[in-house]
Order: C-alpha cells, then structure tokens, then sequence
C-alpha cells in the first residue's frame, strides 16, 4: 500500500494536480532570479568548458515547459523531480559564495515550502559537494544568505536570452565603442570631403 505522499506524487498531471504545476512553473519563471534556470546552460558563452563533464543531467525551466505541453510526464513525480534538478544542478556545479548559487538556494527553499503546502516532503538525499577542504550539503548551503544588492557579485550579464561573463559583455561593448568611433570617423572624413568640394 503507497504511502500518502507517495500517492500524491504518483498522481496523474491533470485537473488540480495540473493546475499547480502550471502554477510553480509561471512563479519560477517570473522569478526575480528566474532568468538565471530559464533556458539550458550554454557552456561556451558562459566560458565553462567543464560543465558537462559535471553536470549530468542539465535542467532548465524552458525544457519542463515543453515537456508538459508535450505530455511527457507519467506523474507529479517526475516534474517534481526535475523542479529540483535545476537547483541542485546549479548548487553543485557553482560555489557555495557565488550569486547564482545563492539565488539557486533562495529559489529552492521558496520551491520546497510550496511543496511542503501540496503534502510533498523535502528531497530525502542531500547535495553534497566539495569545495577545497570543506564539505557542503543542502544544510550548509541554506545557511548563506543572498545580498540585498546581488548585482553587486554577479558574474554574468543577461543579453537576451543568454548569459555572458562581465569580461565577454565588456569585450563586446569594447567592439561596439570601436566600431561606433570608426564610423564617426568616416562619417567625419566624408563631411570633409563634401567642404572641400564646395570651397573648390
């Protein structure tokens, strides 16, 4: 016989089950921070060649999306479960004092007190990861706090709709600047030339 949690999430997504998933999925996404899980981890814009090699299993808001409206989930279970390989994903590959790990932990406590109001318990296994000689777990990580100004530490630069490093963005604009100058300088030359026209 299930127990009553596990009947819970075995339940099928539809009607009021359907219902609050729809709805964890829109409070995610218009999250402050939800920007960060909305669509799959580039490696090669963010300059983190290591992450597959870490990272299993990626996970990302827009991917849950469209593995609902494409009926691809048996049960609660299985969203459930990949609601929470997001922010695990992003616990274990960042460290602990980084501002997407921080706001992957705000997101997923605020996750699990949702969860916790359906009737669904926290995760049973926890996320360990090592960080030089220190061992974290999702104890040690909901211990750290996000800043009030997290803009201050990120790392990344939202353009469009992926993420770059602060250095890429700042190259970028470099070659922007570089490019606006140059054609301020043709434009220039060319007033020169229509001047010296006329005085001839």
């Amino acid at each position: 016989m299930n127990s009553p949690t596990q009947s819970i999430l075995n339940e099928k997504l539809v009607g009021e089950t359907l219902n609050k998933v729809k709805s964890m999925l829109k409070f995610l996404q218009e999250h402050e921070y939800g920007w960060l899980f909305a669509y799959p981890v580039d490696p090669v814009s963010l300059c983190i060649p290591t992450y597959f090699q870490v990272i299993k299993h990626p996970m990302d808001l827009s991917t849950i999306e469209s593995k609902l409206n494409n009926n691809q989930y048996l049960n609660l279970q299985g969203i459930v479960d990949d609601f929470r390989l997001i922010f695990n994903n992003s616990i274990v590959f960042n460290a602990p004092d980084t501002f997407v790990a921080k706001c992957s932990i705000l997101m997923k406590n605020e996750m699990e007190q949702k969860f916790a109001l359906w009737g669904i318990p926290p995760p049973t296994s926890r996320v360990i990861k090592t960080e030089g000689n220190q061992v974290y777990s999702n104890e040690n990580f909901q211990t750290v706090p996000v800043q009030n100004n997290p803009e201050e530490i990120v790392p990344f630069v939202k353009e469009g709709n992926t993420l770059k490093t602060e250095n890429q963005f700042e190259e970028k604009q470099e070659e922007k600047d570089q490019e606006v100058q140059q054609l301020e300088q043709e434009k220039e030359k060319e007033n020169e030339k229509i001047q010296n026209q006329k005085e001839n």
